[in-house]
């Protein structure tokens, strides 16, 4: 089923707390904007509850709220809800090969908890280190806040590599109308994380808009500042600790880092610095959709 193409979605599966919360949670990237839901036996506490909790959680304008003494004779049996999708659906963490143009390269779990942790943060500054095809900058894109900034740094592969093409398309001008469509501000930079210039452009970028928040605020601080960073760039050790160190610096405090791979594999040495970082007693929390999985993994920093 194509995203956001349903106008009517009523629901009345499985009745438990869970099953209904869930039942509305995986109908979101498919409700076509200002989609009518309705739900059904709400004088029930669990569908009830369920129900609440959702519309709660979208700030969803209610409809109708009909409660029946008698089921057995209401027209309306027992109970129903009936609310209002949003007129912008782009909030929904849920991940679909419909919705993301591109390959994700992530574990669809792993990356749905990054989701809520983003969501919740309602980023206005953004860096992604490392974006190859774009999956997870689509993401980023997609559920920033109206007129976020949103940098990010990728280094093109070898042009005889089988994903160049994909990802020069993104450097050309793909990226860019994603941000359009969103109502976000991207910038690309194209190179190597490490390189002076380019940690030089990006606390241009940042101070730039610093400035322009500042001004908006009357207030004087104009330092550099990232609400989020996600570090999926050169997976060696001295490159990541790099970025680590130099682009997590301008996280500003209650910011988050995000971390990919860090599970010990061969071809990355991601594992070893977070290693270094939760034993420094940083706050962190990781991400793994299975105990007996080979690779990926998301490290969160709370800053």
């Amino acid at each position: 089923m194509p995203a956001q193409s349903l106008g009517v979605y009523f629901y009345d599966g499985q009745h438990s707390d869970e099953a209904q919360y869930l039942g509305l949670r995986l109908a979101e990237p498919f409700l076509a904007p200002g989609a009518i839901v309705v739900v059904d036996d709400t004088n029930w506490p669990a569908p009830r509850r369920a129900a609440e909790r959702w519309i709660r959680d979208h700030d969803l304008a209610v409809v109708e709220d009909i409660r029946t003494d008698d089921f057995r004779t209401s027209p309306f049996w027992n109970g129903l809800i009936v609310c209002r999708w949003k007129e912008d659906n782009r909030d929904s963490s849920m991940i679909t090969a419909d919705q993301c143009p591109v390959p994700l390269l992530q574990y669809p779990r792993e990356f749905a908890a990054l989701l809520d942790l983003y969501r919740a943060l309602e980023p206005r500054t953004v860096l992604e280190i490392g974006s190859l095809f774009g999956g997870t900058l689509w993401h980023w894109l997609r559920l920033a806040p109206q007129a976020a900034l949103i940098l990010n740094i990728d280094t093109l592969v070898s042009i005889q590599d089988p994903r160049y093409a994909p990802q020069k398309a993104g450097h050309d001008g793909l990226w860019a109308k994603w941000a359009s469509g969103f109502g976000v501000t991207l910038k690309t930079f194209g190179g190597y994380s490490n390189d002076p210039a380019i940690l030089a452009k990006v606390r241009v970028a940042l101070t730039e808009r610093s400035r322009v928040d500042c001004s908006r605020r009357g207030s004087d601080n104009m330092q550099p500042c990232l609400d989020f960073l996600f570090l999926d760039g050169d997976h060696s050790y001295q490159a990541v600790k790099f970025d680590y160190i130099h682009y997590g610096s301008l996280v500003r405090p209650g910011g988050l880092i995000a971390l990919h791979d860090i599970l010990d594999r061969p071809t990355s040495q991601v594992a070893r610095l977070w290693r270094e970082i939760v034993q420094s007693g940083a706050k962190t929390r990781e991400f793994i959709e299975s105990p007996d999985q080979p690779e990926m993994g998301i490290g969160v920093v709370f800053v």
